[in-house]
Order: structure tokens, then sequence, then C-alpha cells
């Protein structure tokens, strides 16, 4: 299980305590490393392009980071097929 601890005002340490809705069970695929980037870039970029829909042009400045390589992804999922 992985998560982030934004929301709790929380640090980072070996054990800690969260409730199990900001937690998520890490894919198989991934190592513990990137696993653990998912969550807040992720957040991010979610917040990001939130109102972007299909026909909606979306300005990603910076992309090469962990937020904009994932908000590349959702705007592009919600582009027009």
């Amino acid at each position: 299980m992985y998560g982030d601890s934004l929301m709790l005002k929380g640090g980072f340490a070996e054990y800690a305590i969260a409730p199990e809705s900001v937690l998520a069970r890490k894919p198989a695929a991934l190592t513990f490393a990137e696993a653990s980037a998912i969550p807040q870039a992720g957040a991010i970029a979610h917040q990001g392009t939130a109102g972007a829909g299909a026909g909606s042009r979306v300005l990603i400045n910076g992309a090469g980071g962990g937020s904009g390589a994932f908000a590349i992804q959702l705007a592009n999922d919600s582009a027009p097929r």
C-alpha cells in the first residue's frame, strides 16, 4: 500500500497511520520508488486538468517533471479521438 500524507499534514516515516481512503495498492509492475511519485505528482496534474474535456485546449508549461508528465497523459485522455 502507498499514499499521500499531504492532507494529513504529516511527514515522512517508515511507519505511519493513515485512513484507508487515502491509500492504494502498489501496482506489482512498479517499484516502491516509482509508486511513491504517483500520489503527489498525479494529484497536482489531476487538479490542473480537471476542467479539460473533449475539444479543450490545454497549455502544459514545463512538462518535464512529474506533474507535467501526468498532465500530458490526462489531457490526452480527454482529447477527441
